[in-house]
């Protein structure tokens, strides 16, 4: 036979008693059971950071007074990894965005609310190998494709005040701007946009 306290606290010891009675409603002896209910397993603090290759995840030391426990990563709500360790580093391609949660499990298998949700995205690096050529009239600009990038953003900067002025965007990771005029300095940026 069965029987199941669902009422209990967390980290509270209990007694019971058991005895068997007979058809007479005679009881016998009794047999005391003692028992521990474990601790609550809450939840934890989570932080992270992106830079140009990786999310890095840091979260608060469980308060479990066991030590056999361990910590589940979810990015987007789906099981990523499981550690002990307290930090975690996710190694994804620039552009992407994810969110993450923490979640504690104890030795029981008890698995505690999840943590606050941290999103974040690798960023995509700015355009490298930038290589400009020009004549009287133009200038030519090609620079090596950012992955991750969806399209790039050009600038022309003042050189004296340094402020930029958005000129265009293109797919390509090339550009021709024409119709300069003759025996002028021109300063460009170009930003790279996921």
């Amino acid at each position: 036979t069965d029987y199941i306290d669902d009422s209990l606290a967390f980290d509270t010891e209990y007694l019971y008693e058991i005895a068997s009675i007979d058809q007479d409603d005679y009881e016998g002896p009794r047999q005391k059971i003692q028992m521990l209910t474990h601790e609550k397993v809450l939840e934890t603090e989570l932080s992270g950071e992106s830079d140009l290759q990786k999310i890095s995840l840091a979260w608060e030391r469980s308060i479990l007074s066991k030590t056999d426990f361990r910590y589940r990563i979810y990015r987007d709500g789906e099981l990523l990894d499981e550690t002990k360790d307290t930090t975690y580093q996710d190694v994804i391609p620039a552009g992407r965005f994810y969110c993450y949660t923490i979640g504690v499990i104890d030795h029981y298998g008890t698995e505690s609310l999840k943590s606050n949700e941290e999103c974040h995205k690798v960023l995509v690096k700015s355009p490298t190998d930038l290589l400009i050529t020009g004549d009287v009239k133009r200038v030519m600009f090609d620079w090596k494709k950012m992955i991750g990038a969806n399209f790039y953003n050009i600038y022309t900067v003042n050189k004296e005040s340094g402020d930029k002025t958005f000129h265009t965007k293109t797919k390509q990771n090339f550009y021709e701007h024409k119709d300069l005029i003759f025996d002028t300095e021109y300063c460009y940026k170009v930003s790279s946009v996921d």
